[in-house]
């Protein structure tokens, strides 16, 4: 079993093409509060474009389901599937997707944290990576969790303190 977002399950295909797996909502502790990671993404429109209304219009236009659905299709000429769509009036469209259906169900869930892949940031993000990898590295070396945790349990809160966000 992995943790892993969407597009994962590309280069998962792509490096074993026979593999058969399934993808399953993540598993709660509460199911009272389920919770779930996820990172977003935003487009947005610079305050000092020259163009500010028609910028608009354009990311409104490319956020209309019919262009969203085409792109989807799109995308999904190429690959297994296409970009699951951000609108949540668009989710029952994709629930029977084998792929993406785990993930629209945890979407009204999904929190975001410091630990997003690949913004190549050299700041919170990347360090708060490097402090959870050397952590699951001390584990899979043989240490224990308890004594693999112990630095996170005083890196993490000092990294949120340098850059300012209480917990």
């Amino acid at each position: 079993m992995i943790f892993a977002p969407s597009w994962r399950i590309h280069d998962i295909k792509n490096l074993n093409p026979n593999l058969d797996f399934g993808v399953a909502q993540v598993p709660q502790l509460d199911s009272a509060n389920p919770v779930t990671w996820a990172t977003f993404w935003a487009e947005g429109v610079n305050v000092k474009s020259k163009n500010q209304t028609e910028a608009w219009k354009f990311l409104k236009y490319l956020s209309s389901q019919e262009v969203l659905r085409k792109f989807y299709a799109s995308a999904s000429k190429q690959r297994n599937f296409g970009e699951i769509y951000p609108r949540q009036d668009m989710a029952s469209e994709l629930q029977s997707d084998p792929y993406v259906s785990a993930y629209l169900a945890d979407a009204p869930y999904a929190k975001s944290w410091y630990l997003t892949s690949f913004t190549h940031d050299n700041g919170l993000d990347d360090q708060a990576i490097s402090y959870y990898e050397n952590a699951v590295t001390a584990v899979l070396s043989g240490k224990s969790v308890a004594e693999a945790t112990k630095t996170l349990t005083t890196a993490i809160p000092q990294l949120l303190a340098k850059y300012g966000i209480s917990q």
